[in-house]
């Protein structure tokens, strides 16, 4: 609190992220309600929260922006690292199997060759029996094109157009 007696710009905004944080969190439809009410109430107090509302709104924006940054940073990690593995996996591998080694003992681990239980490889799949085939449809709705067609006008069976309010931040 200020001086004022009055909540300070941190502790407003600090407390509507708690309520909204708590109602993402809620359970029972009733405590959902209250919380939104109290969310509400936060944010009508003055035309000055709705600004700070505003940075709010930005800041979980820059969180979703770096979230998406850093799994695409740890998925290259992830791949390279995968693709290290397998390339010493098969430099050793193959070593041995120059060598003539069956085996190759550390101190703590242990290299061994064995035979995989094989995988199928089919090089002509009109010769396969229909007995191991199956045959799928995929049927892909272009949303993009229904909704260019029903806003020119033109009748979509089975489709139709869907305003939802939705929150603009300027």
């Amino acid at each position: 609190m200020n001086a004022h007696g009055q909540m300070t710009i941190y502790e407003n905004v600090a407390e509507l992220m708690e309520l909204v944080e708590r109602h993402a969190e809620a359970q029972i439809p009733e405590e959902a309600e209250s919380l939104r009410a109290a969310v509400l109430g936060q944010i009508d107090r003055t035309h000055s929260k709705v600004d700070r509302v505003s940075h709010v709104l930005a800041n979980y924006a820059g969180i979703e922006s770096a979230c998406d940054r850093e799994i695409k940073r740890l998925t290259a990690l992830r791949n390279s690292a995968a693709s290290c593995r397998a390339s010493l996996e098969g430099l050793v591998l193959h070593t041995m199997i120059e060598h003539g080694l069956q085996r190759l003992e550390g101190n703590t681990s242990v290299f061994k060759i064995q035979v995989s239980p094989g995988t199928v490889e089919v090089f002509d799949a009109n010769a396969v029996p229909a007995t191991y085939k199956r045959e799928t449809i995929q049927i892909d709705v272009q949303r993009n094109e229904i909704a260019k067609a029903i806003r020119a006008g033109v009748d979509v069976p089975g489709a139709r157009l869907v305003k939802r309010p939705l929150l603009k931040v300027s």
